[in-house]
């Protein structure tokens, strides 16, 4: 809706493309409007004040000399259309609307705007239809209708058309029948936000679109933010018959305005699709689209004077640096449209609430950076927004950190269980990138809380008031213990608001020539991540609750990575202490109380201890039953009792012992995963009803409260039974697997004791020694899922042979499987325990031998992948 802006920004790219030569430019998608507007679309006035902003730029001479490709919304019979508008010498030749619209994820297009129709029985891009244009723009260019359709541009010397953003991304996109109809310069007007390892998917798209069929590509994208959650990370490219000739920057400086420029050889165009005879027989019979002809040429009067642009490789940045630079330039442009004071930010010292101070720091480096090193006009443009955010119309900053204290204010919030190790790291790293660093303590909030429940009146007649409860307290039951900790979470972000409005009236001092200080306020930022959102691990209204956050779409392993990366790259040393710090969210009491059976006294055991027991008991008990689960498998392959079906067994078993190991690496929210597929995979040895007690542990933001040692007591004595009861049945059959079952019991009660007093216990790792089991028994385990020889590949050419269902199911699962890996680890494994239960032979009745395969390859995958870890 910035009209006003919009249109310089249009004028000078403009001029500066003619300043550098250029006969033809084209621009982003929608750019005299900005393609935010959403429902502003919706309204009359926009389309009206988007033709008052193209009349301004007509009257000028700027056009004159150069062919342009403009954005715009157009409404043509009172259907709106999403355009391009092409001008050039003061006139407009024509006017293409949009073909397919962007409908998903982010984008709602159709909202807005309408497709443009185009026949499928027939082949081309159907009729052309004439506009008549608005009145003013009639009076300066001297016509009164332009054609409104799909159509090309003929100049003297050359053919050009334009596709518009999706259209690109589509399997049909119409470069295809544009470059077979004799098309040679295609230009794309984008408005594609930013996304993690998306660019090399654009690079590829526009790739292919020349590479095949030969031909110049122009890809102009929005740059910046126009006020809403996205950031468009611009990056134009020029390409020509597969190579880029040129790039525009991703993250760059934070100038609005960027143009990219390169020479083109049309005759290495004709000269490659004349030499490419199968490509020639079906431009033979191509349909014809229609042309608009134009007395204009674009190439240049004495082309031997004159130097072609060469190939440059693309340039791809890697997802740190895409982390640090596309939600910081997003927070700068955001901050400054937003007419607000700065950015306020309850620091706890962890990863999350890090990253984010951390992305605050990177805007201030660049921000100081563009107004020392920038060009003229966006040193001016940066250094006014500087004094208008800041209230302060003198001030010109004299480092990033003394920016930083100016916009940025962290409050470290204690609870009565925060520890000195998180607030050192909070403080510390606030000193660093030079915010304004308070604390609070939020116990008198909660308490305050606490004791107006406690003072509750229950008005009902249907409640015996002398047996409501209302003094909550630790460890008493999970209801009471969610319920204390969501509440310190809550109260944190209640604060954060009332702070964030009083802190620039607190702390602002007015310096001489200025106003009086104090006025505005602070945007308060989240600090959640995408796992925590995916997976509902969260406290409703805490830090997800804010006004933006800017790590909202960034998973856990990629944040600390980034943290990683920053405290090198951005010379922001504190951030590396905190991503090696064990995670914690110190909303309950940091100790459990266990009677060492050793002692016999109440000495305490850490919490980290606990686990590890739990931990070493479980991977023990499930890696016996790995070999008991092939061990069944190879003397009976198909079982007619699917509640004891080795293969459940195997996933089970399997699973559980993956748990064991994200126990033991401090991933709890993974060992919550894993337990939940044991729970479904067998439910003979494994009951989902027993295994509930197990994944509860790990439900909290703190694992194995004491709340749930009660259940889980019973779940681990259950599953014990279990076993017993199943090894007393094979026994009758086989004696070793009899006994492994009832080594496999034992060990999930030694768990179980691990909850009750007096009963912990510390046992050996059975990872690197088997204890009184004695060496490992892989043999039969390897034989059956496939390790050693053949290699996974052949046996996977064995079982499911090239041509059948199996081999084809197989190959689809690579695929997925392939998806993940470059989603990174994390991904993987979350995609693999899918995979488990979709493959499981039993729940694929009829289908077994179709799916057998498949599901043996993933346990193959999950078991090395677990392997690996260790």
């Amino acid at each position: 809706m910035d009209f006003k802006g919009n249109l310089e920004r249009v004028k000078e790219s403009i001029k500066e493309a003619k300043a550098q030569g250029c006969t033809f430019r084209t621009g982003p998608e929608l750019e005299i409007t900005g393609y935010g507007c959403e429902d502003h679309f919706l309204e009359n006035d926009t389309f009206l004040h988007a033709w008052s902003s193209m009349a301004e730029l007509l009257k000028t001479d700027l056009t004159d000399g150069i062919l342009c490709d403009i954005g715009m919304p157009v409404m043509h019979r009172n259907v709106p259309y999403n355009c391009r508008v092409w001008v050039v010498n003061r006139s407009i030749l024509g006017i293409r609307p949009k073909i397919f619209l962007a409908n998903d994820g982010n984008y709602r297009e159709m909202r807005w705007f309408t497709p443009w129709h185009i026949d499928p029985g027939n082949p081309g891009f159907g009729e052309l239809e004439e506009y008549f244009l608005p009145r003013e723009i009639a009076d300066i260019t001297g016509t009164t209708k332009v054609p409104f359709g799909v159509f090309a541009v003929s100049t003297k010397d050359t053919c050009l058309a334009t596709e518009t953003c999706e259209e690109l991304f589509t399997p049909d996109a119409p470069h295809i029948k544009l470059a077979l109809d004799g098309v040679e310069i295609i230009a794309n007007g984008s408005g594609s936000h930013h996304q993690l390892r998306k660019l090399d998917k654009r690079i590829d798209l526009v790739r292919g679109a020349t590479s095949k069929s030969g031909g110049v590509y122009l890809y102009a994208n929005v740059k910046g933010c126009d006020g809403g959650r996205l950031y468009f990370d611009g990056c134009c490219m020029v390409w020509s018959n597969g190579k880029l000739l040129a790039q525009g920057t991703q993250f760059g400086m934070l100038d609005e305005i960027e143009v990219v420029v390169a020479t083109v050889n049309l005759n290495d165009v004709r000269s490659m699709r004349s030499n490419f005879i199968a490509r020639s027989y079906q431009a033979s019979s191509a349909p014809t689209i229609h042309r608009v002809e134009v007395d204009f040429s674009l190439g240049h009067p004495d082309p031997l004077s004159i130097s072609e642009s060469q190939p440059v490789e693309p340039q791809i940045v890697g997802p740190m640096e895409e982390i640090a630079y596309g939600p910081s330039a997003w927070l700068w442009d955001y901050l400054r449209r937003s007419g607000q004071r700065g950015y306020f930010l309850p620091l706890s010292g962890g990863a999350d609430s890090s990253s984010t101070a951390a992305l605050v720091g990177i805007m201030c480096q660049r921000v100081f950076r563009e107004l020392t090193e920038g060009t003229e006009r966006s040193r001016s443009a940066v250094l006014a927004d500087i004094r208008k955010v800041t209230r302060r119309p003198f001030y010109t900053p004299p480092s990033w950190q003394d920016l930083c204290g100016k916009i940025f204010v962290t409050c470290y919030m204690a609870s009565e269980h925060s520890g000195s190790e998180t607030r050192s790291r909070a403080e510390n790293l606030a000193k660093q990138i030079g915010a304004n660093h308070t604390s609070i303590a939020i116990r008198p909030i909660t308490d305050a809380i606490v004791k107006v429940f406690q003072q509750c009146h229950f008005e009902s007649d249907r409640i015996d008031k002398n047996k409501v409860k209302s003094d909550a307290t630790w460890n008493a039951s999970g209801t009471e213990d969610i319920a204390l900790q969501n509440i310190q979470a809550r109260s944190r972000m209640v604060m954060a608001y009332f702070m964030a409005q009083l802190m620039p009236w607190a702390t602002d001092k007015a310096m001489k020539g200025e106003a009086g200080p104090g006025w505005g306020s602070l945007l308060v930022l989240g600090s959640a991540n995408v796992d925590e959102a995916l997976r509902g691990y969260y406290t409703k209204y805490d830090c997800s609750a804010a006004d933006i956050n800017p790590i909202g779409g960034i998973n856990k392993r990629d944040l600390k990575a980034f943290l990683k990366w920053a405290a090198k790259e951005r010379g922001i040393g504190e951030l590396e202490r905190v991503a090696n710090a064990v995670p914690t969210a110190e909303l309950r009491p940091d100790k459990v109380r266990v009677f060492l059976s050793a002692v016999g006294d109440a000495a305490a055991v850490d919490t980290e201890d606990m686990l590890v027991a739990l931990g070493r008991n479980l991977w023990a008990a499930a890696d016996e039953l790995l070999e008991v689960s092939a061990a069944l498998s190879a003397a009976v392959p198909r079982s007619d009792n699917r509640k004891f079906s080795p293969l459940g067994l195997g996933a089970a078993a399997l699973a559980m012992r993956t748990a064991a190991d994200n126990i033991l690496d401090d991933d709890w929210e993974d060992a919550m995963g894993e337990l939940e597929v044991a729970a479904v995979s067998c439910e003979g040895y494994f009951p989902a009803a027993l295994m509930q007690g197990l994944v509860d542990l790990f439900s909290y933001e703190e694992p194995i409260p004491e709340c749930e040692w009660k259940s889980a007591r019973r779940s681990f004595r259950l599953l014990s039974r279990n076993l017993l009861s199943i090894a007393e049945q094979l026994s009758e059959t086989s004696s070793t697997l009899a006994e492994s079952v009832r080594y496999a019991g034992e060990k999930l009660r030694r768990a179980g004791k691990l909850f009750v007093a007096g009963g912990f216990q510390m046992p050996v790792d059975p990872r690197f020694s088997r204890g009184e089991r004695g060496e490992w028994g892989q043999q039969t385990y390897n034989s059956f899922y496939g390790w050693g020889e053949p290699s996974p590949e052949a046996q996977l050419e064995e079982e499911a042979p090239a041509g059948t269902p199996a081999a084809q199911l197989v190959e689809s699962i690579k695929v997925e499987v392939a998806d993940a890996s470059a989603g990174g680890e994390k991904e993987l494994r979350t995609v693999l325990r899918q995979l488990v239960r979709r493959l499981h032979p039993d729940q694929n009745p009829g289908k077994e031998a179709e799916v057998l395969p498949a599901f043996r390859y993933i346990q193959r995958l999950r078991s090395q992948e677990a392997d690996r870890r260790r």
